[in-house]
C-alpha cells in the first residue's frame, strides 16, 4: 500500500502507484518534458513520443490541440480547459471517459480516467503528485 503523503526517495514507479492509488485514475504515466521519454508508467500504456510532446507543446500554444484534441496512447481526447498553465483536461465525448496532464518543469503526468471515474478526483489527485513534483525541482 502506498502511503498517503508522498516522501523524498520514492522511485518514478511509486508516483504511479500514488496516481492510481485511489481509484480516480485507470492509467497514468510520466515522461520526460524534452524529449518524450518514458520515466514510468502503466503497462499497456504506450504513449508515443510524439504524443508526450505534442501535449507539452501544447501547454505553450494550444490552438492545434483545440482543433485536433489531445492524442493519448492512440485515442484522442477534446481540449476542455487548461489551468495555469500547467494542467490540461480533456473527454471523451462519446463515452465521459477523460484525461489529465500536468506539466512540471522537467517532466509531464498524463492520466486517463474511464467513464464510471471521478474527473474531479482524477484532477486532484494529479494536481497534488504535480505540485510535489514542482516543489522538488521536477
Amino acid at each position: 500500500m502506498v502511503p498517503q503523503q508522498i516522501v523524498v526517495g520514492y522511485s518514478w514507479k511509486d508516483y504511479i502507484a500514488a496516481l492510481l492509488e485511489k481509484g480516480h485514475a485507470s492509467k497514468a504515466a510520466i515522461h520526460s518534458c524534452g524529449e518524450g521519454k518514458l520515466w514510468a508508467g502503466c503497462l499497456a500504456f504506450d504513449i508515443s513520443r510524439e504524443e508526450v510532446l505534442e501535449i507539452v507543446d501544447g501547454f505553450s500554444d494550444s490552438s492545434i490541440l483545440r482543433q485536433y484534441g489531445i492524442n493519448i496512447n492512440g485515442k484522442r481526447y477534446t481540449l476542455t480547459r487548461i489551468s495555469e498553465g500547467k494542467i490540461m483536461v480533456g473527454r471523451d465525448v462519446f463515452n465521459g471517459s477523460g484525461c489529465v496532464i500536468y506539466k512540471c518543469n522537467t517532466c509531464v503526468i498524463i492520466c486517463v480516467h474511464d467513464e464510471n471515474m471521478s474527473l474531479g478526483g482524477c484532477y486532484s489527485v494529479v494536481e497534488r503528485i504535480g505540485d510535489f513534483l514542482c516543489n522538488k525541482s521536477f
